[in-house]
């Protein structure tokens, strides 16, 4: 008897259209499932776990428009509390490294909430050239300039747009992402010195290499789970 070679595995389809985490939070999962998930504020989830590749977001009290009054102090507001959402997100992942031959780590980091260890002039210039909503650390440090490579032939770019600050990571045959920092929207006239509490990210997925045992609120979304023989597309958690 002859043995013969198994097909080599192939690549897995790439992600619903408009896959990703918006607002507070509602997911569109890697098969175009819809669903929300509010989790609890002040808590870190994992949104994606795979092999080599690690995504972290840590929830806090969404906002919305519409009036408000504190219960407290009776001040009246032009946003009220309303769910969660993303404030602060941390990517990881690890590839090999042909050059070194040795595997390579990278971490990304997006926050609105500037870090102690930064000096304010610092924080100041990244704010100027780089990301004008927020701040992102590639490897642990402030991006110092919009266009910076990530890995072994990743990169991450950064613009910013009217309203919000885009930071897309591509590493080929691998990930491409988009995250948008959002801040708070004019007519909530928020202080300067308040627009962390008020501001968001959003995120979505373009193309990841994945395989139906991920993990994370969207990895998991990988796999369809099925209900009298149809598979389950919307839910709430």
């Amino acid at each position: 008897p002859t043995c013969e070679a198994a097909p080599p595995p192939q690549p897995p389809p790439p992600p619903s259209p408009g896959s990703g985490v918006t607002g507070d939070p509602h997911i569109v999962g890697l098969q175009g499932q819809r669903f929300d998930f509010t989790g609890v504020a002040g808590r870190i989830f994992c949104l994606l776990s795979y092999m080599t590749l690690l995504l972290n977001a840590r929830l806090d009290l969404a906002y919305t428009t519409g009036l408000y009054m504190d219960p407290n102090s009776a001040s009246v507001s032009k946003m009220r509390p309303e769910g969660t959402w993303m404030t602060e997100v941390g990517l990881l992942f690890v590839e090999y490294d042909e050059a070194t031959a040795a595997l390579q780590q990278t971490t990304l980091e997006l926050t609105f909430a500037p870090r102690s260890s930064s000096s304010s002039q610092a924080l100041a210039a990244h704010r100027e050239a780089v990301a004008s909503n927020g701040y992102v650390f590639l490897n642990g440090e402030l991006m110092a300039s919009p266009a910076e490579k990530a890995g072994a032939e990743g990169m991450v770019h950064v613009r910013n747009l009217k309203s919000v600050s885009m930071v897309e990571v591509e590493i080929p045959q691998y990930l491409h992402c988009e995250f948008s920092m959002v801040p708070p929207p004019a007519q909530w006239e928020i202080d300067e010195a308040d627009r962390v509490q008020y501001s968001h990210i959003n995120f979505r997925l373009k193309e990841v290499a994945l395989s139906p045992l991920a993990h994370g609120v969207l990895g998991c979304t990988q796999r369809l789970r099925y209900k009298d023989g149809k598979p389950i597309m919307e839910g709430f958690d």
